[in-house]
């Protein structure tokens, strides 16, 4: 059965899932999520995308992308393949890191883009995790994250600020 054509956003921004294979664990350590954001960040750089927000799950990841240089395809495919060969090598395990390829869902309106925040913020508090989104060390809304990787400024341009306050 042939697989469907990707829907392309016309604001550019994507709600982007990868889930491991299996629903394996696609994160074993801490290390493993921050080479995951390393690695984001230089595919960030090299695609000319915008990181809008994400929540590292030990199974799988949420992403808020705008892309502007190139399509949420390559995009991906530079993160994937990076991570999972990382991931191979470190484990010495061979195949499939990612289950499928990458989910993605068009984000086209304000409030799709306020409840998507609000979603990928509180996946960790839906899962019994924390109590409160921004206690979740692996969630873009939680202080301490890797500088320059979510752009706020834009985050803040797509979000009004009635809209932040209330995620």
């Amino acid at each position: 059965m042939p697989r469907h054509a990707r829907r392309l956003a016309e604001t550019g921004v994507y709600h982007v899932m990868l889930r491991g294979v299996n629903r394996d664990a696609i994160f074993l350590d801490h290390n493993d999520r921050e080479v995951f954001l390393a690695i984001l960040g230089r595919v960030k750089v090299m695609s000319s995308c915008v990181v809008l927000a994400y929540c590292l799950m030990s199974n799988h990841v949420h992403l808020v992308l705008r892309t502007d240089g190139e399509a949420i395809g390559p995009t991906m495919k530079r993160l994937g393949v990076r991570y999972a060969g990382w991931f191979n090598r470190k484990y010495q395990r061979v195949g499939h890191l990612f289950q499928d390829r990458f989910l993605s869902n068009p984000v086209e309106d304000d409030a799709y883009f306020i409840g998507l925040i609000r979603y990928v913020w509180n996946n960790p508090v839906q899962a019994n995790l924390v109590d409160e989104p921004c206690h979740y060390r692996w969630n873009s809304c939680a202080p301490g994250q890797p500088v320059g990787l979510v752009d706020e400024s834009s985050l803040d341009d797509l979000l009004p600020s009635l809209a932040r306050a209330d995620l």
